[in-house]
């Protein structure tokens, strides 16, 4: 037995209409949209007097710490998804890959670790580094 589904009609009256579409065509007429940015100010680093470079210094040194635990991490992560991929590409692909795959990880360890003395470099302001430069310098008097 097919029972079939009833269709279910909506009426809508003519005065329910007109005050719809009143309500709707004044309200877009008559109230404004604004829209506001929420940013906040940023606020500028301080320092207490003579600890500026210092705090800069540690700064840099933390960051160039993170790169070489990175580069580790990166470089074993690159060697583990070789090794994988080789296991799965051919028979013994891990041992037969292993040298490929160890120096590309490296590569990539490498590669990371090589950002590390720039974290530092930038924390270290030129202008103190030309007057240090100067000061050891003998030809420069």
């Amino acid at each position: 037995m097919a029972t079939r589904a009833k269709k279910s009609r909506r009426r809508v009256s003519a005065a329910s209409a007109q005050r719809t579409a009143a309500v709707s065509e004044q309200a877009v007429i008559t109230v404004p949209i604004v829209l506001t940015r929420n940013t906040r100010k940023r606020r500028r680093k301080r320092y207490t007097k003579g600890t500026k470079g210092q705090q800069r210094f540690l700064l840099g040194l933390s960051e160039a710490a993170y790169r070489l635990t990175n580069s580790l991490s990166r470089g074993f992560d690159t060697f583990n998804d070789r090794s994988k991929k080789s296991r799965w590409k051919k028979r013994d692909g891990i041992e037969r890959d292993f040298f490929r795959n160890a120096s590309r990880g490296i590569s990539d360890g490498f590669n990371e670790l090589g950002k590390a003395p720039e974290e530092l470099a930038r924390r270290v302001s030129t202008r103190r580094v030309a007057k240090a430069f100067r000061f050891l310098n003998p030809l420069t008097r």
